[in-house]
């Protein structure tokens, strides 16, 4: 007992030490949340709560085996699940699917499973693909699932050109899924409150089951994972939520920030307990963060309170174009790992992936490795993605729209003539496509070359599901070698081949160490863990490479050099927030999270001038500049021989009888109309006071407020 409370703070004994009831911890960056959560449910087995009684989960699989591993130091907890709320869905659909009809051998869909069904089906209904991007649809139809709004509830609601396409596309996409035995990533939340809500049986076995339910990351929930949990601790309410409402950054995946702000009104008599004081980033960053989030209308009270150093202020650095920023923040870099400071705690955040071209120049430039975290791509790779195809038909021979995908990989001979009569036979024959494929000696239509081609496939699958129980490296060996797999690489992609070729050599290879990690999985498991990959769980922290990536991939990270790259409007905050006061908070959240993941040294810069749409245009300073406190700033000014790219007034004291004046009536790009109420300060550190007329008073440095005087009239 002594060991688990050990080193802990007041807060942290309260929130491990809570028994029964609700509880909500808040938990703000670097508050040591991780450690809570670990020893509470070390706590709770200590108090006699068997281990198979308590179910935790996370957003990632990395969180996830981070926590499985530190609770597993401190005590053995064999039957106790630690998951993710999609791996949890898939685990309670493997075992209990048929309580409501389905199949459980399902396979999980991935984004780009889920985006080639939809693009066929564009086709098939003649729509304008440049009109009806498969991306736009599927984040479409991914929000209406996640807000449980079936096909039939969204042909009723549709509104516009956008969204009556949609309505014709959800239910084709759902039955093309239905069909084929599959499920995305949202049927695995929807499926799952549809076995709890519908099953009496599954509901009260589960229930039962999980006495204790404890969710990190809570304010990144949605509709559905709200009220799979809300049904989950329905008998005892034993519901431990960890989360900061101002690290909520989904919104645009249907999180919903409403889900932590209103858990005591939820959960009657819930307690809360805040996590403040931080152990992560130095007292000047949390300084400068915390006065950006207080800005912030949607968030719980509380205080950032810093236990190291002062340290290094925030460096704010403005560069001619995105060429000189990249070599700026090369440079850098450089300096830093001269200081000993390895690369691989060095970060480079972006809030849009295009921003990282320019870096990537500059780093290879100058020789700096890098990596961009993006860990799923390995797994999107067209050859991997072909083989797994095959290994998904051997776990699931429904999988129809796997088998399409892969019916002439490698070429075998098999046309879109005898594609379309395969169809038929098996639309003919009501049976998957792999059953038809199987008995096509009984397809009087297919003759020939065409015949012997799908007669060879047939031989190839009986080979592969005779296989099914056999080590996955070793169906993936069978497979490589019958298919004469190289050969395919070298004839199709001549330049690429030796790479594409160590690419099935590591698929084989993660197959063999998938297995060795999970004595008796299975090929199921395996292909289960592939698809739920996020971008993150791939990533290794002690490489010796700078990471770049999107401030929404820098959740949950830490390094001890960041720079955040981009900081002009329209980038963030992205263009697509400057209509909405919920949007602008989420950018402000974004932001906030790209700052407290900096243990001693932040750097934001922005460019005056950037290449985007084809052509170069001019970009103004972040907004968010204007909310940080300056004195945990410290602003780069240009030598005095090269100011030609700086304003004059940006230089020189305001004269009392400058344009903007106490009293005045101003207009902002952002905040819009207001009255100048303060000003104060010389030079590049004057501040002035505006209260808006729909953003109420902001505190913004002169310099970079761009704030235009108007007639009275106007307010």
């Amino acid at each position: 007992m002594d060991e688990l409370l050990k080193d802990a703070t007041k807060a942290q004994i309260e929130a491990i030490t809570h028994l029964e009831g609700p509880l909500l911890v808040l938990a703000g960056p670097g508050s040591g949340k991780t450690r809570v959560v670990t020893r509470r449910i070390a706590w709770l087995v200590e108090q006699g709560v068997p281990p198979e009684h308590i179910l935790a989960i996370t957003f990632t699989n990395k969180a996830a085996e981070e926590m499985r591993d530190r609770v597993n130091a401190l005590l053995d907890a064999p039957g106790m699940w630690v998951s993710t709320f999609h791996s949890m869905g898939a685990r309670m659909l493997r075992r209990s699917a048929n309580h409501i009809g389905m199949d459980r051998s399902f396979t999980i869909y991935d984004d780009s499973d889920q985006k080639r069904v939809i693009r066929d089906i564009i086709r098939d209904l003649n729509l304008d693909s440049t009109q009806f991007k498969p991306n736009a649809v599927a984040g479409r139809i991914s929000r209406l699932k996640t807000d449980l709004i079936t096909p039939a509830k969204a042909a009723a609601g549709a509104h516009d050109f956008f969204t009556e396409a949609v309505s014709k596309i959800y239910p084709r996409y759902e039955k093309r899924l239905l069909d084929s035995n599959g499920m995305d990533f949202d049927d695995l939340l929807v499926k799952n409150l549809k076995l709890l809500t519908e099953s009496a049986d599954a509901r009260e076995y589960y229930q039962r089951r999980f006495r204790f339910v404890l969710v990190d990351e809570y304010q990144d929930t949605n509709r559905v994972q709200f009220l799979l949990l809300k049904t989950l601790a329905a008998p005892q309410q034993n519901l431990h939520v960890t989360g900061d409402p101002d690290q909520s950054i989904y919104r645009f995946r249907g999180a919903d920030i409403r889900n932590i702000l209103d858990f005591e009104m939820v959960y009657k008599g819930a307690r809360i307990i805040r996590l403040q004081e931080n152990f992560r980033s130095t007292s000047l960053i949390l300084k400068g963060a915390d006065s950006l989030i207080r800005n912030n209308r949607e968030r719980k009270e509380k205080e950032l309170v810093g236990t190291r150093e002062e340290g290094r202020k925030i460096r704010v650095h403005e560069c001619e174009d995105e060429e000189e920023e990249g070599n700026f923040i090369a440079d850098e870099v450089l300096t830093a790992f001269s200081r000993g400071i390895p690369y691989s705690e060095i970060a480079i955040f972006y809030r849009v992936h295009s921003l990282s071209r320019s870096l990537e120049r500059a780093f290879l430039d100058k020789g700096i490795p890098y990596t961009i975290v993006r860990g799923t791509e390995f797994y999107r790779r067209a050859e991997v993605q072909d083989l797994l195809a095959y290994l998904k038909i051997v776990a699931n021979p429904r999988d129809s729209e796997n088998l399409l995908r892969i019916l002439n990989v490698p070429a075998r001979g098999i046309g879109q003539a005898t594609r379309d009569r395969l169809l038929a036979f098996a639309m003919e024959r009501d049976e998957p496509l792999l059953k038809a494929i199987l008995n096509v000696d009984g397809a009087t239509s297919i003759k020939g070359r065409g015949l012997s081609a799908v007669s060879s496939l047939a031989g190839l699958f009986r080979l592969l599901l005779g296989m099914a129980g056999r080590p996955i490296a070793d169906i993936l060996t069978e497979l490589v070698g019958r298919t004469d797999f190289k050969a395919h690489l070298k004839s199709k992609h001549p330049e690429s081949h030796e790479d594409r070729w160590e690419n099935v050599a590591q698929l084989v290879s993660s197959a063999a160490e998938f297995e060795e990690k999970h004595e008796g999985a299975g090929l199921s498991a395996y292909l289960e863990e592939v698809s739920l990959l996020s971008d993150v769980d791939r990533f290794d922290p002690k490489a010796a490479r700078v990471s770049f990536m999107t401030l929404h991939t820098a959740k949950g990270l830490e390094f001890q050099t960041v720079f955040v790259a981009g900081m002009e409007d329209g980038l963030l905050p992205h263009s697509r927030s400057r209509d909405s006061r919920q949007e602008m908070e989420e950018e402000r959240r974004l932001l906030f999270v790209g700052m407290t993941r900096a243990r001693e040294e932040l750097t934001l810069s922005h460019a005056q001038r950037r290449f985007r749409w084809g052509e170069h245009g001019y970009s103004r300073p972040s907004c968010f500049y204007d909310e940080i406190d300056p004195a945990a700033v410290q602003q780069d000014l240009p030598p005095m021989e090269d100011v030609s790219h700086f304003s004059v007034d940006r230089l020189v004291e305001p004269e009392p009888d400058a344009a903007i004046r106490t009293g005045m009536m101003v207009r902002h790009s952002h905040f819009g109309v207001g009255r100048v109420l303060d000003i104060s300060g010389s030079g590049p550190s004057t501040r002035i006071t505006v209260d808006f007329q729909n953003h109420g008073r902001k505190k913004l440095v002169l310099m970079y407020a761009n704030l235009s005087p108007i007639e009275e009239a106007s307010w």
